[in-house]
């Protein structure tokens, strides 16, 4: 399923400060997800390093799926 590229509006119902406590956290994490703080987490079985030539110098796992 795609993901929505566009959120909808931060509503606030009142003027109290829990109200706009939460507002502000929902801001707050909006901003995190679009820097890159938040979301999905990717983590990679594989570490290589190649060289200007193509040639692995050192890593672990699979180093011929490069």
């Amino acid at each position: 399923m795609a993901e929505s590229k566009t959120r909808g509006p931060i509503q606030v119902h009142s003027n109290n400060p829990d109200e706009i406590n939460r507002a502000l956290a929902e801001i707050m994490e909006i901003l995190d997800e679009l820097s890159g703080l938040r979301g999905a987490n990717i983590i990679y079985d594989t570490l290589k390093y190649k060289d200007s030539h193509g040639e692995v110098l050192h890593g672990f796992g699979d180093v011929t799926s490069a």
